[in-house]
């Protein structure tokens, strides 16, 4: 049993795949050399692009309904990333609003205000988009507030709270 599950984000997996496609803004050569010589290829698979806690279905930043089919191929979609040369899957994509080619972005990319939208039956729970406070779309929740707030979830229940910190 994992007590901790990490998720992909997308100024981590430019650090992680051999393949130039997944840079982004703030992307250095040479933290990516001396990440990858204290992170092995056997840890960055251990990442997750989503995981569940109760039923919320965590990721960096969120699944546009369009992006849901491809929840399955998740582990494709790392192994691909971490192959020299492998092909790009769209939950990678980065969407129009922040300058990507996508409609929307993938759940690393996605935009809270500009492409986020509440899926009933499929509670998130997402960062990425930062405020300086906690927001909601329907029972989804987007977290990303530098940091001062933490989010507790009971998973029986599915009861949220919020801790500023």
């Amino acid at each position: 049993n994992t007590k901790y599950e990490v998720i992909w984000g997308n100024h981590d997996i430019h650090y992680a795949s051999p393949n130039s496609g997944y840079m982004c803004s703030g992307y250095n050569p040479h933290t990516k050399f001396i990440l990858n010589e204290l992170v092995s290829l056997e840890d960055w698979k251990k990442f997750k692009i989503s995981v569940r806690v109760g039923g919320f279905l965590v990721s960096h930043a969120g699944f546009h309904e369009s992006m849901l089919k491809y929840l399955d191929e998740a582990d494709e979609a790392i192994k691909e990333a971490l192959t020299p040369g492998g092909t790009f899957h769209p939950l990678w994509s980065a969407g129009r609003s922040v300058g990507g080619p996508a409609p929307v972005g993938g759940p690393v990319w996605l935009r809270w205000d500009e492409e986020f939208e509440d899926i009933p039956g499929t509670p998130q729970i997402v960062g990425h988009s930062h405020a300086p406070t906690v927001r909601t779309k329907g029972s989804s929740i987007c977290l990303d507030t530098a940091n001062r707030h933490v989010l507790w979830v009971d998973e029986e229940t599915n009861k949220t709270e919020v801790e500023k910190i």
